[in-house]
């Protein structure tokens, strides 16, 4: 795997292991205090301690539940983590809801309790958007990037477009997601998933991905209504971005774990994304015509 990417120089005292759900093996369920209040997370510290450390974000008003089966298969290459953030899943809410810049700084917050320094980042629809701006305010403190269906800006304008996208990709997903996302919703609340998934919506994320200076891999799935891959020539003057398209709808984390999982390893590792001698191809590179910034 090469190099460390983490820096990580401080070990917490780990909370007890709390009863309930257990999530996918070999990820543990834990409590703990994140600014004053308690903040639900996975972890799996199997890889060892010098091993890199992954930090996978959740979309908007749903917990870091549907990220587990990607999590658990890199958990046995990474110190692993899957937080719920502030207010969404079991974590307590604060009192005023957290816009996109107060999940960034939740985010830094988390990853200085479970001591992590530098992070590689695997974010999936709203969790690219929070990554880019943890990216923006502490650009020092991400080892390696990876956003997963990155919605947001101009595709996903007016509002109500991005609904009828949203209902469409619901047909799409598989009947265990949509429990866990309306299970979730119902938990974070109507109003405050549509001011969530407002904010979401009006966030150029590909657009600002030059706040993002950590090699980053950009993956889209072939029927997810929310992602235009047309608009990949925004990435053009980004060259440490790449960009792959695999099967699927929004939450490839939950219904591609193993492609996520490799593309994410490749990634990191520096090896090639696409194995051009595998016997069926399940991704495909994105051609982004390069030109200089300017």
């Amino acid at each position: 795997m090469g190099e460390s990417t983490d820096n990580s120089t401080t070990t917490p005292d780990r909370p007890t292991t709390i009863p309930g759900r257990r999530p996918v093996p070999p990820l543990e369920p834990e409590w703990l205090i994140v600014d004053g209040l308690p903040l639900f997370h996975r972890m799996a510290l199997r890889a060892g301690p010098d091993a890199p450390a992954i930090v996978h974000v959740h979309g908007f008003g749903v917990s870091g539940t549907y990220l587990e089966p990607t999590a658990a298969l890199l958990a046995t290459r990474y110190r692993t983590f899957v937080p719920d953030l502030p207010g969404v899943g079991r974590s307590i809410r604060p009192r005023h809801g957290l816009d996109l810049g107060g999940m960034a700084r939740a985010l830094v917050s988390y990853c200085d309790t479970v001591g992590v320094e530098r992070p590689i980042l695997v974010g999936n629809s709203l969790g690219g958007s929070i990554i880019i701006e943890f990216a923006s305010q502490y650009p020092d403190r991400i080892s390696h990037a990876v956003l997963v269906s990155p919605a947001g800006g101009p595709n996903n304008l007016p509002l109500v477009r991005a609904i009828r996208q949203m209902a469409l990709d619901g047909f799409r997903e598989s009947p265990p997601m949509l429990r866990i996302a309306v299970r979730d919703y119902l938990r974070f609340g109507v109003i405050q998933s549509l001011d969530l998934f407002k904010a979401m919506t009006h966030y150029p994320t590909l657009e600002r991905l030059h706040h993002l200076d950590a090699p980053t891999l950009v993956v889209v799935g072939e029927r997810d209504p929310l992602v235009n891959l047309s608009r990949a020539f925004v990435l053009a003057t980004v060259p440490h971005v790449r960009a792959v398209k695999v099967p699927g709808a929004h939450a490839l984390n939950h219904s591609q774990p193993e492609v996520i999982a490799d593309l994410v390893a490749a990634h990191v590792s520096g090896e090639p994304l696409i194995d051009p001698y595998a016997p069926r191809r399940v991704a495909e590179q994105v051609l982004i015509p390069r030109t200089e910034a300017g």
